[in-house]
């Protein structure tokens, strides 16, 4: 009789199984351990009172646990006793023999460092099974069948092995025959604080697991599909104490799928054990004769039948399979789960929200095995317009002072349903849009999802701390920057109560509208000059038409002052950082007095910072394992900054943090932790998904795995969880039918034809269904018509009209705007100083700065001649030297402004400037001709009276003069016109668009008004529409100036309501429900 035997049933939840295991159970002293978290809840349910499960809120004698728990919990054993080289400890010093080793090739040292984590891990591994040193003549051959560089990650492997084992008391230098090794030792260890006992993290824990199997007399391993190394240790330990050790599996002798588990696995695994597993024959009785098509298909996946009858191929047609037609749009796809799931709700008529609660709990699950973590941010956001929303009534004595929440409902299945509802204060009138889209999440919880927990480098503290050690490694970066300014960090602690009016995030669009001009900026200090000149320049500014688009005239003063003095105090904090040189508890100290300053927001009582204080300590338990179970002494600030990252994702990866219970979670399930749900909806099945793709990646690529497992390289290992490709195509086809298995009423099959420009075919299981069925795909597809309604697209007949207040005097401007953008339009006149309407980015700066440039030297150009009532020969070069020093001048004068732009760039826009300005003299005078003595002049012109009782102000034309003084408008200039429209257009009129086929007024206004088409150069018709305009109406053209008269009218008629985000609007909205 073997020690080792399989518990197997057809389902895990059989109650054949869960009886033998409650037998098994039944006054013995038991270890049982699941792979996932949802066995393990099954098991407590159905074993009860035989068990006590782990949780980290208490400490007791537990027997169940997932194998991350366990493994957690010997950890937490093991950083509270005894001295042992960390996972830290180990790659600092692993660190330290790639800069000995290399020193004299630092791009190979630099590539191995930008490796070190992944180097870690494969020699962690070898570690663990304790490989001995790789003879010269294994290396030499590794070299010769593959690559130096292979031979260099397992000399590399040898030094770092005979480091670690000579830090070791009593093993110091047994292994080491290289002098300059010894003496790097010597060095490492004189930068360890060591005491007797000491030994690695790998053989504590194989220590420790060996301690937890001594004080058992059985073990349960259930639902593991494959064991990594840690857990086959676990096993063998069992098995090498002679412990009885059940395996626990989903097993059928009819199944197909399943057989590998078996035969590649298990009985696998008991030869290299030397055990016999002892495994149970039954009888299996299935009743072919299947109601149902998931039923069917539940017995019959993979076998496809040659010829089946119609009543069988009828079947799929039932319901409880449906195969969605392909959507156009992954988000319309995923939109759809959470509409179909507050549609299912909605028709099972439940008595109350509990019953609903419960549903969505048990009863609904989404499958998403690929992108699993993107996706669920997707799916949190769409969850928050539709699905299922509760009322939170433990919470309204907290609103119902103000609103009336009588005649709310207890469920809404969309924001936009909410939205559409009449809410109203006590006094009886209505509560404004926007506040009442802001009352939502007070009033109603959305549907959320189980998620793995955050790490701590998404929080805010965890930005913050980051990015500050970033800074002062690498300098200041915009990036970095805004990271900090976004985490409310430094102010959380220092500025009680939390306001949103206060949080330093509000000022990171002021800073966006400037940060080119920090970009290449690396120290403090420097940035701290350019906000001075900033705050100078902005003053030079106030008047001045030219600069009315440019960043520093959108920028507010006090935003220019709160991050001079945000940034005085960042700079004390690099200098208290830059300044340590010590052990890694030093560092830790400053990390939490002087960056973190997590003792001022502890000492708080305040509700609203209850993440703040969570998250606070689990980084203050962090931090403090990680000083505590370190033995470096001395480490430098760009080390620990550098691996600061490192030593947080290794701690998080050995524990597990219990997330907060929230009652109205749904289940977003991999492949792995499938259990019985009533509706299931599987995603994405496409063809370049499922089955997943099988990788061999560094550190345990094809080729490194070839060298582990190959008796002539003398290793002979590889890790237990790789399998080979053969094996993980059947444990994908054995996943997909888990699904089916555990799908109780209605299995949901979608995917999405296009995503990022790819075409997406559907999986091979979806061609398997179709088959099973004898169908064609296309048979199978089930049509759904969802429209995707954002919360703030609403009936606009119960709300106000918007409309754009009547202006005394129109621009050309304004009416190219309305034509280009009706939003635009409406958004720069409802709001002064509307931040966002400004030019921002390189790309879009040196296109204004250019602008600019032409503007100012066509204006002294044009002042030059006034006043020095100056003529030019068309013969002689006068004119260009006169236009070159000037531009110079007003080049110099420019500079501060755009003080981003680098000698080059400078020097190229004065070039393109300089050319344009002779070009257009040039083709003025040739084109006209006539002319041997020219000069340039503006001629100004007066507002136009319009029909509608408006004005309209034209732009003031620069005009070619000749010799005999008649006036004649030649042509004008591209930019000094209508400076709004530089960003989008500082070229010449032979650079229009090909595409440009309408050439007169009443067509481009037609063209602009009726057609939306995105091929269509609306950009260049607008800016040819006003020069057309600007040269007709200052010639009296009635035609065109009733065209302008009737444009004006519809722009004042016009309800832009369908055109604004209400998102985006100020407090007191202009968006009014009607009285």
């Amino acid at each position: 009789m073997g020690l080792i035997k399989l518990v197997t049933g057809i389902d895990i939840e059989d109650a054949s199984v869960v009886n033998r295991l409650k037998e098994e159970i039944d006054r013995s002293n038991f270890l049982y351990v699941t792979a996932t978290l949802n066995i393990k809840e099954l098991r407590q349910e159905s074993l009860n009172d035989n068990v006590i499960a782990y949780t980290k809120k208490e400490k007791k004698a537990f027997n169940l646990y997932t194998f991350t728990e366990l493994q957690r919990d010997i950890l937490d054993d093991i950083y509270g006793s005894g001295n042992y080289l960390s996972t830290s400890d180990q790659k600092f010093i692993l660190s330290e023999i790639i800069k000995f080793r290399y020193q004299n090739n630092p791009h190979l040292a630099i590539a191995l460092e930008d490796m070190k984590h992944e180097l870690f891990e494969l020699f962690n591994f070898l570690l663990f099974y304790n490989v001995k040193e790789i003879s010269k003549d294994k290396l030499d051959l590794i070299e010769r069948d593959y690559s130096y560089i292979q031979k260099i990650i397992f000399d590399l492997f040898n030094d770092f092995r005979h480091m670690v084992r000579d830090i070791i008391p009593n093993n110091q230098h047994e292994l080491s025959k290289d002098e300059e090794l010894v003496k790097l030792a010597e060095e490492i260890i004189s930068n360890l604080e060591l005491s007797g006992g000491i030994t690695t993290i790998q053989d504590r824990l194989k220590k420790e697991i060996d301690n937890r199997v001594s004080e058992i007399d059985k073990l349960f391993l259930d639902g593991f599909l494959f064991f990594d190394d840690m857990q086959k240790y676990l096993l063998k330990s069992a098995v090498e104490q002679g412990k009885e050790v059940f395996i626990v599996a989903k097993y059928s002798i009819s199944d197909r799928t399943n057989s590998f588990l078996l035969e590649d696995n298990y009985l696998r695994l008991g030869q290299e054990l030397g055990q016999e597993i002892e495994i149970p024959y039954y009888e299996e009785d299935f009743d072919f004769n299947t109601e149902r098509a998931i039923d069917y298909l539940q017995v019959k996946y993979p076998e496809i039948e040659m010829r089946i009858s119609s009543d069988i191929k009828n079947k799929i047609l039932d319901g409880t399979i449906k195969i969605l037609r392909p959507f156009s749009s992954r988000d319309e796809e995923l939109y759809n789960v959470a509409h179909q799931i507050g549609e299912g709700i909605r028709k099972s008529n439940f008595s109350s929200t509990e019953e609903i609660i419960e549903a969505i709990n048990k009863d609904y699950a989404i499958v998403v095995a690929v992108d699993k973590e993107k996706y669920e941010e997707r799916f949190s956001q769409i969850f928050e317009e539709v699905g299922v929303f509760i009322l939170k009534k433990d919470l309204l004595k907290d609103i119902t002072s103000e609103i009336d929440c009588s005649t709310l409902p207890e469920v809404y299945y969309s924001k936009k349903d909410y939205l559409q509802d009449r809410l109203n204060y006590r006094d009886g009138n209505e509560v404004p849009y926007d506040q009442k889209y802001r009352l939502f999440k007070k009033l109603y919880k959305n549907i959320e999802i189980h998620r793995r927990p955050r790490p701590i480098s998404t929080y805010p503290v965890g930005q913050y701390i980051f990015q500050i050690y970033n800074i002062a490694v690498e300098g200041m970066s915009v990036l970095a920057f805004k990271m900090i300014l976004y985490s409310n960090w430094k102010y959380v602690c220092e500025h009680m109560p939390i306001t949103d009016v206060n949080k330093w995030d509000k000022y990171i669009g002021d800073f966006t509208i400037i940060e080119t001009y920090f970009e290449d900026k690396k120290s403090i200090d420097e940035w701290l000059e350019t906000l001075d000149s900033i705050l100078l320049l902005k003053k030079t500014m106030d008047g001045n038409e030219l600069y009315k688009w440019h960043p520093f005239n959108h920028i507010d003063e006090a935003s220019i002052k709160f991050l001079y003095g945000f940034l005085d105090d960042l700079r004390d904090v690099i200098i208290s950082i830059k300044n340590v040189n010590g052990n890694i508890k030093e560092h830790i100290r400053l990390l939490k007095e002087v960056v973190m300053r997590s003792d001022t927001i502890l000492a708080i009582d305040d509700t609203d910072l209850n993440l703040e204080i969570k998250v606070i300590k689990k980084l203050e338990e962090a931090v403090k394992n990680i000083g505590e179970k370190s033995l470096v002494k001395g480490m430098t600030t760009n080390y620990f900054a550098e691996n600061l990252r490192g030593m947080l994702k290794d701690w998080e990866e050995e524990r597990l943090e219990e997330e907060e219970t929230n009652d109205l979670k749904i289940n977003i399930v991999n492949l792995e932790n499938m259990k019985k749900y009533k509706h299931v909806f599987f995603i994405m099945l496409e063809s370049d998904k499922y089955p997943r793709k099988y990788e061999e990646s560094f550190p345990f690529s094809k080729e490194i795995l070839e060298i582990l497992k190959n008796p002539k390289y003398g290793i002979e290992r590889k890790p237990a969880q790789i399998h080979g490709l053969d094996y993980h195509l059947r444990l994908e086809q054995y996943l997909f039918k888990n699904v089916l298995d555990f799908t109780t009423d209605e299995l949901i099959i979608s995917y999405t034809e296009k995503e990022d420009n790819q075409i997406n075919k559907p999986s091979i299981y979806i061609e398997d269904i179709a088959s099973i069925f004898d169908c064609d795909i296309e048979e199978l597809f089930t049509s759904v018509e969802i429209t995707e309604n954002k919360a703030y697209e609403i009936d606009n007949k119960k709300f106000k009209p918007i409309n754009v207040s009547k202006k005394e005097v129109y621009t050309l401007f304004d009416i190219g705007t309305y034509l280009l953008c009706p939003r635009l339009f409406a958004m720069m006149n409802m709001r002064e100083n509307w931040k966002d309407i400004t030019y921002r980015g390189r790309f879009q700066l040196l296109l204004f700065a250019e602008a600019l440039l032409y503007g100012k030297v066509m204006d002294s150009f044009e002042r030059y001649n006034s006043i020095n009532k100056k003529y030019y020969s068309v013969h002689e070069n006068e004119y260009y030297f006169v236009i070159k020093d000037l531009l110079d001048s007003a080049a110099k004068g420019l500079k501060p402004y755009f003080s981003f732009m680098s000698e080059y760039e400078l020097k190229d826009i004065k070039n393109k400037v300089l050319k344009k300005m002779i070009q257009f003299i040039k083709s003025s005078v040739i084109g006209y001709g006539g002319f041997n003595i020219f000069t340039v002049r503006k001629i100004k012109k007066d507002p136009i009276d319009l029909s509608n009782g408006s004005k309209l102000q034209l732009y003031n034309n620069t005009c070619i003069y000749g010799i005999n003084n008649s006036g004649r408008d030649i042509l004008q200039t591209q930019t000094d016109l209508y400076l709004e429209f530089l960003m989008l257009k500082t070229n010449d009129w032979s650079d229009e668009s090909k595409n440009m086929n309408v050439d007169n007024v009443d067509g481009i206004i037609r063209l602009l008004k009726e057609d939306n088409d995105e091929d269509i150069d609306r950009i260049n018709y607008v800016v040819k529409l006003i020069g057309k305009l600007n040269y007709s109406l200052s010639h009296g053209n009635r035609r065109h100036l009733q065209a302008v008269t009737d444009l004006i009218d519809e722009m004042e008629r016009t309800n832009y309501f369908d055109r604004i985000d209400p998102l985006i609007l100020d407090k007191n909205s202009i968006i009014l429900p009607i009285s």
